[in-house]
């Protein structure tokens, strides 16, 4: 991917691969800053399969992010629950809710 040494036609080609998925420029850096692979760009011939799964994990949460939605939290036993999860999945985001 990296035609130049200082990566600018790599990172170019890098941003023009995301845009597929119908995402700005501005997304794609925004996932590399996520996977902390902005100071590597200008290396991105040396990349190896770790890289490129950081960066594809940081895409789809900045892209796609995911909200859970967490039902019957009028129970006297869903405070427990919640908690449990929110200490199982700190970086997610969780909304208790009621239908009531």
């Amino acid at each position: 991917l990296a035609y130049h040494r200082d990566g600018t036609a790599g990172l170019n080609r890098l941003l023009s691969l995301f845009n597929g998925y119908h995402c700005t420029n501005a997304t794609t850096r925004r996932a590399l800053a996520v996977a902390g692979l902005e100071q590597e760009v200008a290396n991105l011939g040396a990349w190896g399969k770790d890289e490129l799964h950081r960066l594809v994990a940081a895409f789809l949460e900045v892209r796609f992010p995911t909200v859970v939605v967490l039902n019957k939290c009028d129970r006297p036993s869903a405070r427990a629950h919640v908690d449990r999860l929110k200490a199982a999945r700190p970086g997610l985001d969780l909304v208790p809710c009621s239908a009531r």
